[in-house]
């Protein structure tokens, strides 16, 4: 994953802004659970109930 993460910028700029969209939503779950934190969906913060 750090490999793609080296590339990652070169590759987005790459995309056109129509390419974009379907790269993120196919990237995203990957990207969730390869990076040190929680999905978002799975996050909640201390303290909160």
């Amino acid at each position: 994953m750090n490999d793609v993460r080296t590339h990652a910028y070169g590759l987005w700029r790459g995309l056109s802004v129509r390419e974009r969209r379907p790269f993120k939503r196919h990237v995203k779950p990957i990207d969730d659970s390869h990076r040190s934190r929680l999905p978002l969906k799975q996050y909640r913060p201390c303290g909160a109930s």
